[in-house]
């Protein structure tokens, strides 16, 4: 029973304390409770700590006594505005009265008053040894005096002055002043422990003011926004920077906010690496930043969305997670882009880009930001990822590699990540190891993947039993995209069967717009339109092993979105698509929007179908400018860079070569395997229609060396070019996108071989060696035959 109650305030502790509060205010409302005990403590950590109090001593709540954590005095505050009359407020330990308690006297809790009272008592009068000290101020070395012996400089503000000053002649005194009255807030005894200062030591202006009170070093930031160059800001005493704020004292120096986090670094109870603490876990061990954001037992449910995750930031309204904490997307004052944006202590907004320190890489030179600091000085990132600095020897499997966090390389960080969900080796069935070993294929990925995504709490579920194993169980949790990853490593495990994706995608779109229509005849339309005419030739090309692409679907998309906004417009006109004419039709496409010819297809299938009459939407007209080849000089120049340049990457080069070398789709370079490499001696063939196809060097020593790279997920095919997605291979849009950047255009370049080939062989020969139909090689062999003929007349003209 006792390790129930522990594990209740471990996992859910508001609802630990609000069990014990109903015991105590019955007549309370369940929801008034929760809200009380959002307000009175908002973290989880400090929420942890109350239900473990509580549990241990109910009774804090109703018997006035001033111990235990002080949450317990913001929570009873809270029930009472909300209407609690059994819950005492504690009283302090010495006065009793009912005050805030923010001060400790051993395990006792006070008020600030009795708290002053016990200081001044320890203290004696420097001067005439008073004691206790009941009006006392510091003398320069900081020691105790009252009111009658405190000594006093004459006119402490134009002793001030006089040293910032005599510092920097080039200071105007109006400046100086109002310097003074910003870094001392007014305050007479600020300004006279300043001149103290100054006088003690002269040389705290000019940089060496790490030992002296905040108040000096905001006095030195006043003075060097307003333009002072010998005014200098004091040193960090162990990073050495200037352009950081000393806001953080330790022993008798002060430090930045990254040395003092050092400095106060513990070992982390998860991975032992001394690092500073994030939170501490519910027995109290603290926990680095790194680990706090794996560890569930620092996770609290966001408002937001609902899911329990790690908190980003705590509002009024409640915790936030990482995604949904964003900042207002307003222009930056910096860039001047339209970025999420914080608002600095200046009140200037800046974007994340803006707000991060920018240095001089020491390799590169260019102004980035500072991703490692070497003994040769600071690395931007694309810089350190390059150098051997980045590379260390993993503790766990030796291998020298770029490591992902705690030293360890991607592989052996990601199989602890996937042994914490899923459970260790000897406790898992051997479909949870299938798609372990998936997962463990690209590391990084699946490491990126359970760190961002939302999915990975899906597969603790499916760990678990919760979640069965099937395509529907998966879709009621999650939207397809954010479960693309994951299901496909199951599919890839051989724990899903495979589906359609872009067919699933396109019914469940369909579904959701199409339910999302108000009239009923409207609805009934778009619904027999988009199953009979749009559906069900996908479904037939899909039920013979064809999967659809990215463009069909699209397709589709743009068919129903254009006819659902063709069946609005003429409701909104008066009329309906049964009853409407060709006036009404040549009104909607004289909008000069191209969009609206693609309701085409619909008025065609409705003329077709009986459902309109005598109506007709024309084709988009082409425009003036229509798509050229490449001209030959052209295409080979950009050949011999992908042949011979080593910068771009290996398989951006290869696929560029089969398009201009040999007229390759996209569609059909990225479904190549390394089945359809062939090598023979000396010799390597590449299957690309019904004749293998001899590769000349030096394009068989890249095909060769990009087949050798391919790594094949669970027995599935190796592609030559695979996707982000396990067991895919990259699509072709995306493909395409890769290859304009190197500036490779597709279509033109594609035109220009497939043009030049035509001229050089019979198209029956081209059609088996390239894998295209007999009537697109006669009819591109035409096309060489003209574009030849036009060539030598243009030549002989």
């Amino acid at each position: 029973m006792q390790d129930s109650a522990v594990e209740a305030e471990t996992i859910d502790p508001p609802s630990a304390i609000a069990s014990i509060v109903a015991g105590i205010e019955p007549d309370l409302p369940a929801e008034a409770v929760l809200n009380a005990i959002r307000e009175a403590t908002p973290k989880l950590y400090a929420c942890r700590q109350l239900a473990f109090a509580l549990r241990e001593r109910p009774e804090l709540l109703t018997n006035a006594e001033p111990t235990g954590p002080r949450d317990i005095e913001r929570l009873v505050i809270a029930l009472q505005k909300r209407g609690a009359r059994k819950v005492v407020r504690p009283l302090c330990g010495d006065c009793q009265r009912p005050k805030a308690l923010t001060r400790l006297n051993g395990d006792t809790r006070i008020c600030i008053p009795c708290e002053s009272k016990r200081r001044k008592a320890r203290y004696r009068c420097e001067g005439c040894g008073a004691s206790p000290l009941q009006h006392y101020g510091r003398g320069p070395a900081g020691e105790m005096f009252c009111r009658e012996c405190l000594p006093e400089i004459p006119d402490p503000l134009q002793r001030l002055a006089e040293a910032i000053t005599d510092a920097d002649l080039t200071l105007d005194t109006d400046i100086v002043l109002q310097a003074i009255e910003t870094a001392s807030r007014g305050r007479l005894a600020t300004i006279q422990r300043m001149a103290w200062e100054l006088a003690e030591q002269p040389g705290l202006l000019l940089g060496n003011g790490i030992h002296r009170s905040p108040h000096l070093l905001l006095l030195v930031s006043e003075l060097r926004k307003s333009g002072s160059t010998r005014i200098a800001p004091p040193r960090c005493p162990q990073c050495q920077r200037t352009n950081v704020a000393l806001n953080y004292p330790y022993g008798d120096r002060r430090l930045c906010g990254s040395c003092y986090n050092k400095a106060k670094a513990e070992p982390c109870s998860r991975c032992h690496h001394t690092r500073y603490v994030s939170t501490r876990a519910p027995d109290g061990s603290p926990l680095c930043p790194i680990c706090a954001r794996r560890d569930s037992s620092t996770h609290d449910q966001c408002v937001a969305c609902g899911r329990v995750r790690w908190i980003h930031r705590h509002t009024p309204e409640g915790p936030l997670c990482e995604g949904c904490a964003k900042p207002p997307t307003i222009p930056c004052d910096i860039c001047g882009q339209m970025r999420p944006c914080h608002l600095s202590a200046s009140g200037q907004r800046r974007c994340r880009n803006c707000s991060r320190n920018q240095e001089p890489c020491s390799r590169c030179g260019e102004n980035r930001r500072v991703q490692a600091r070497t003994p040769d000085g600071p690395l931007c990132e694309r810089c350190y990822d390059t150098t051997s600095a980045s590379f260390k020897v993993c503790p766990d499997c030796g291998t020298v590699d770029r490591p992902w966090n705690h030293s360890l390389c991607a592989k052996c960080a990601c199989t602890r990540q996937l042994t914490e969900i899923i459970g260790p080796t000897d406790q898992r069935t051997e479909e949870m190891n299938r798609l372990v070993n998936s997962l463990l294929i690209k590391p990084r990925a699946t490491l990126h993947w359970l760190e961002t995504s939302a999915s990975a709490e899906v597969l603790a579920e499916i760990a678990s039993g919760a979640c069965e194993l099937n395509h529907q169980d998966l879709d009621a949790r999650l939207s397809r995209r954010m479960l693309q990853h994951l299901r496909a490593h199951l599919v890839a495990a051989a724990l899903l069967p495979p589906r359609d994706e872009h067919l699933a995608g396109l019914e469940a779109w369909l579904d959701t717009t199409i339910n999302s229509v108000t009239d009923t005849d409207d609805r009934k339309l778009i619904r027999t339109f988009a199953t009979w005419a749009q559906l069900a030739r996908l479904r037939r090309q899909a039920g013979r092993g064809r999967p659809l692409t990215a463009a069909q679907t699209a397709t589709v998309r743009r068919n129903v979105s254009s006819g659902l906004a063709l069946l609005a417009w003429l409701r909104a006109s008066g009329t309906t698509l049964a009853t409407c004419t060709q006036a009404h039709i040549d009104d909607w496409v004289l909008t000069d929007e191209p969009s609206r010819y693609a309701a085409r297809t619909i008025v065609t299938w409705a003329v077709r179908a009986k459902h309109a009459q005598r109506i007709e939407v024309p084709r988009l007209p082409r425009g003036d400018s229509v798509t050229s080849p490449l001209d030959a000089d052209t295409r080979w120049q950009i050949a011999r860079y992908l042949l011979h340049d080593d910068t771009p990457e290996l398989r951006d080069r290869v696929g560029g070569l089969l398009l201009l070398l040999y007229a390759q789709r996209l569609s059909a370079i990225v479904k190549l395997t390394t089945a359809h490499i062939s090598t023979n001696d000396d010799t390597t063939s590449l299957v690309l229609g019904e004749l293998p196809l001899e590769l000349p060097a030096p394009l068989d020593a890249l095909v060769t060396e990009l087949a050798s790279q391919s790594e094949p997920f669970s027995g599935g095919p190796s592609w030559l070019f695979p996707g982000a997605l396990a067991g895919q291979h990259l699509s072709a849009s995306g493909f395409g996108v890769r290859l304009r950047k190197l500036g490779v255009a597709p279509q033109r370049g594609r035109s220009a071989a497939l043009l030049d080939l035509c001229a050089q062989m019979p198209a029956a020969v081209i059609g088996k060696l390239l894998g295209m139909s007999p009537e697109t090689a006669h009819r591109w062999a035409g096309a060489g035959r003209r574009t030849t003929y036009a060539a030598a007349v243009a030549r002989r003209t």
